[in-house]
């Protein structure tokens, strides 16, 4: 069972270049449309507010206090979308977040502007969805998620194509230059730090187990980025990653899946539904993406849904407690 729902709407699948709207959500302390001056600045004497500016394509969301507070700040005007991540103190990404994707070995080429499908504000987190057009056909459904409570964030990729055998997925995400990354010894966990351990990132669609082979890879490069590479046969695949900052959960065991999703009783195949489940210490999340539009309910690790995506932590009962739907 899924309880204390936040939900909102976003734009039709494949909608591109239309006029930004507002979808079922508001802003947090708006700001009249427009972010200040300086991306991630509040006005002399008054506190940063979190918002989506339409006019100048950008994005503030806000979590956290402290050592644990966290500033997601992203500018999609340009060809690339940039985005900085920011923990107490310490920067953690810093420039363009970069993806190249190709359908049965064919490079695709991507449009030169995203637009937003969503943007969602209210107790629980800020969320910002974009969209890019690949040769006019393959969408790319960027997801960006910020809870207020957890020390966690979500950023993700949903890659989808109208037909294919496979399809290869790269994204580069900028580290700051104070950051240093650790590979787990035997996960595919990275540890990011700077004078200490800062934040842990978990490839949620890759096995954990290094010693289970993939096609896919998470890694740092000697350009300072994250590099996340993701394979799959089919036409779509959703390439989500896990940033985890809290401080109780630094040295704590974690473990995550895919999960099976099934409809009508029948398993559904990668290309059109994904489901991924992530626990650290005692705290347990699950995350379910579809691919494919259906009319049917879902059913993933026991709980039904007809939602698009759900994002939620298990309680102590084991239902989950949803941190974002979206229809």
């Amino acid at each position: 069972m899924i309880t204390d729902t936040t939900k909102t709407s976003r734009l039709p699948r494949g909608t591109n270049r239309l006029q930004p709207t507002r979808i079922n959500g508001h802003l947090t302390n708006p700001t009249n449309g427009k972010l200040p001056p300086k991306l991630g600045r509040g006005a002399r004497g008054q506190k940063l507010v979190a918002g989506h500016a339409e006019e100048t394509r950008q994005a503030i969301l806000l979590a956290g206090k402290g050592a644990a507070a966290c500033s997601i700040r992203v500018d999609y005007a340009a060809e690339t979308p940039r985005i900085d991540v920011s923990v107490g103190k310490h920067t953690l990404l810093a420039g363009l977040w970069d993806v190249a994707i190709s359908i049965d070995g064919r490079p695709i080429e991507l449009s030169p502007e995203w637009e937003y499908l969503c943007w969602h504000s209210d107790e629980n987190a800020h969320y910002l969805e974009l969209q890019c057009l690949g040769d006019g056909i393959v969408s790319i459904e960027r997801q960006i998620l910020l809870p207020r409570r957890g020390d966690f964030a979500l950023l993700a990729d949903a890659v989808i194509a109208p037909a294919g055998h496979r399809l290869d997925y790269t994204a580069k995400l900028p580290l700051a230059d104070e950051i240093k990354v650790t590979p787990d010894r035997h996960t595919r966990e990275l540890r990011l730090s700077a004078a200490k351990q800062i934040a842990r990132v978990y490839p949620l669609a890759l096995p954990q187990d290094r010693i289970d082979g993939t096609a896919g890879a998470l890694d740092s490069s000697a350009e300072k980025k994250l590099q996340l590479k993701q394979a799959a046969p089919g036409r779509s695949l959703y390439a989500p990653l896990v940033i985890d900052w809290n401080a109780s959960r630094r040295n704590a065991p974690a473990d995550w899946r895919t999960l099976t999703v099934t409809e009508e009783a029948g398993i559904l195949r990668p290309e059109q539904a994904a489901g991924q489940r992530l626990r650290v210490g005692s705290d347990q999340w699950l995350i379910y993406r579809s691919l494919i539009n259906s009319p049917e309910p879902r059913s993933v690790l026991g709980h039904q849904t007809r939602y698009e995506t759900v994002v939620g932590r298990f309680n102590a009962k084991g239902d989950v407690k949803a941190i974002l739907e979206i229809e």
